[in-house]
């Protein structure tokens, strides 16, 4: 075994040699690559302990970024994968306004899992690139989102679909939270929104200004009929996230700073409460359904900040906020 881990690092480039744990990880990594047709060394990283998690390669071949490529591992990560797969497809049928997005190159499946392979965004990977201000990341949020359809939210495709979702969460005191809020939501959901793109996981991490200008990639969470307003929500939460403040502090004191930043762009308060209400229920599905709580995800505690969230969104008076 270990010489079996000796071999796969010297054909797989990583900070260290490859424990036996990653061996598996190693080995897909080499098939997708292959099936890809890329010439190159692969540099694993698997990131932090989540659901989601997954290895991702940057193939190299001296110091020339070929490819990013991503291999699933189960069904969730096949399913992003999936999901990232067609929308850079539509992507290159119709690219986004304001923002450079990786072009797929290949896609396929290796020891039954997907794998995709897609070009390295410059922002990624060199230096002289910078994170996004908090207004360039609303301008390209509402540029990616375009003005949108107009919908009844309560009865729109996005909220059939978190119906389903919300239904199918594993039981427990969890599931039950977020149903009770569900319900709630939807008797406060009589309105209409405009629905458009959203990129699902937008943040200070999956985008950077650089020479090419605005970059964005990990579209695993794409969506094209979401409420316009979902990625600048999703901005500010993951954003006072990383500042290592409470996840209650942070998801309230987010959502309300959304909130005005929506009013600023011209949406009425209550579409704009309305939006925020909306995500924050959609977020506590998405983390209790991927089962974050078991990697420890701070995100995941909804019991703390998802009752909170809504009151302060969907109270009547504008003073709450």
């Amino acid at each position: 075994m270990a010489s079996r881990a000796a071999e796969l690092a010297t054909r797989v480039r990583a900070v260290s040699l490859l424990p036996t744990s990653l061996e598996p990880e190693a080995e897909s990594v080499l098939e997708a690559v292959q099936a890809a047709g890329l010439d190159g060394v692969p540099v694993i990283h698997m990131g932090t302990p989540r659901a989601n998690r997954k290895p991702v390669a940057l193939v190299m071949r001296d110091t020339t970024a070929l490819a990013v490529v991503k291999v699933g591992v189960d069904p969730l990560t096949d399913q992003l994968l999936d999901r990232e797969r067609c929308a850079l497809e539509a992507f290159a049928a119709q690219p986004p306004t304001g923002v450079t997005v990786p072009r797929l190159l290949t896609h396929g499946e290796v020891g039954n899992h997907v794998f995709t392979a897609q070009t390295v965004l410059p922002g990624s990977t060199e230096g002289g690139s910078r994170r996004l201000t908090d207004a360039e990341a609303v301008e390209i949020a509402l540029s990616l989102s375009g003005p949108g359809q107009p919908v009844e939210l309560s009865t729109s495709t996005w909220a059939q679909r978190l119906a389903v979702a919300v239904a199918g969460l594993p039981l427990g005191p969890d599931r039950d939270m977020v149903c009770a809020a569900w319900e709630r939501w939807l008797r406060s959901a009589s309105a209409q929104v405009n629905v458009g793109r959203s990129h699902g996981d937008f943040s200070p991490w999956n985008t950077r200004r650089s020479r090419m200008g605005v970059e964005a990639w990990d579209w695993e969470r794409f969506t094209s009929d979401s409420p316009v307003g979902f990625d600048i929500v999703h901005w500010q939460v993951q954003r006072r996230l990383s500042d290592h403040r409470s996840v209650k502090e942070a998801v309230i004191d987010a959502t309300r700073a959304a909130v005005v930043v929506l009013r600023e762009q011209g949406i009425p308060v209550e579409e704009a409460r309305l939006i925020v209400g909306s995500y924050a229920i959609a977020l506590a599905a998405r983390t209790v359904a991927d089962g974050q709580r078991s990697f420890g995800r701070p995100i995941a505690l909804v019991d703390e900040w998802l009752q909170p969230t809504l009151e302060s969104s969907l109270d009547n008076t504008e003073g709450a906020l």
